[in-house]
């Protein structure tokens, strides 16, 4: 994996022209604020779909591989009875994009707990799903649906079962990049770091009037993304 160091290097010479030391002088300051920028713009793009080949998370393997560095699996999170749904403590502190939930339940003619799946819905539909046949909560079918509000978790049961624990995997938010501390290592593959590079330089081009340099970079991130 690249170094935060190997990152800055490069960093400047996608920058610089072949003979010329333009951005020779750059700081460290500079360059660690392009680089989270391009870290966290790439990221977003990734997950809605809003890269070149509209591809969200987990619709591509290659989706699935980029972006598995940040996922964080079955973080338990205690529930509370709020009557006709039960509400998660706050996310974590480092979360940043849903991926799903679960909890464990007893169903009929089934002596053990099971895993039971919980489908994210939007809040504005509560109203309708809780009161609609085939979309009602119900632990027969394993069927039951939560929505994120005030950064928690509310599961909706209807009463047919009180869970005190639910799981939750999500993406996590990315390191922080620090051009000072260079034998810090990337936490993306060195494939993906050659895109971030480039984005960051694209930022730090389009920020100094960089024209030639944006053009050649802007070009390279496009298709290569």
């Amino acid at each position: 994996m690249y170094s935060y160091k190997d990152v800055f290097t490069k960093l400047k010479k996608r920058l610089n022209k072949s003979a010329t030391e333009d951005y020779s002088n750059i700081d460290y300051d500079i360059a660690t604020e392009a680089m989270n920028k391009a870290i966290n713009d790439w990221i977003r793009r990734q997950m809605h779909g809003g890269n070149q080949y509209k591809e969200g998370a987990e619709e591509s393997r290659m989706r699935v591989d980029d972006l598995q560095p940040l996922l964080v699996p079955l973080k338990k999170l205690v529930l509370s009875d709020g009557g006709i749904f039960s509400e998660s403590e706050k996310l974590p502190s480092d979360y940043r994009y849903f991926n799903r939930f679960s909890f464990f339940g007893k169903n009929e003619g089934c002596p053990n707990k099971i895993n039971i799946m919980s489908t994210l819905k939007e809040e504005a539909n509560v109203d309708i799903l809780l009161n609609t046949e085939g979309t009602r909560p119900s632990l027969k079918y394993e069927q039951f649906f939560h929505t994120i509000i005030d950064n928690k978790i509310r599961l909706y049961h209807n009463k047919e079962y009180v869970p005190s624990e639910g799981f939750l995997t999500y993406y996590r938010n990315p390191k922080k990049y620090d051009a000072e501390k260079p034998d810090e290592l990337c936490e993306f593959k060195d494939d993906v770091m050659e895109l971030l590079i480039d984005e960051g330089a694209k930022i730090i081009a389009g920020d100094t009037e960089g024209v030639a340099a944006y053009q050649v970079i802007d070009k390279s991130v496009e298709s290569n993304n």
